[in-house]
């Protein structure tokens, strides 16, 4: 059986973290989002896995992540630390900076937003 599931770079994902155009890994899996939120550009462009386990999703959060899938990663590791916004642009995340690991509430914060965002999206539509 014979499947046709895109493959993406470190270099294709790092490219999507603006708000009209945002991705992340979770679990070797790329996943398109709506963006938008600040909590969620932090993670936008990279392994988003820790954050999105930590805040401990249910079953139907996690279902919800199929609708947004779009593809597989790939090759060498993505940053897993979340970015700090530019404070003269809200649309990026730059990949030069970088928060202390543990210590923000961003570790429990984004994956909530997600589950929310996905939750939203799929009871709307």
């Amino acid at each position: 059986m014979s499947t046709n599931v895109k493959v993406f770079t470190k270099e294709e994902i790092e490219k999507h973290k603006t708000r009209d155009d945002l991705w992340m890994v979770i679990d070797q899996k790329v996943y398109d989002h709506p963006g938008g939120e600040e909590v969620l550009l932090e993670h936008a462009g990279i392994d988003a896995t820790e954050s999105f386990k930590d805040i401990g999703h249910s079953d139907d959060a996690v279902e919800l992540l199929k609708d947004f899938y779009v593809g597989d990663f790939e090759g060498e590791k993505l940053t897993e630390s979340p970015r700090k916004l530019d404070e003269g642009s809200k649309d990026t995340a730059p990949s030069s900076s970088t928060q202390a690991s543990g210590a923000s509430p961003i570790r429990w914060a984004v994956p909530v937003a997600i589950g929310i965002a996905l939750l939203a999206y799929k009871l709307y539509i």
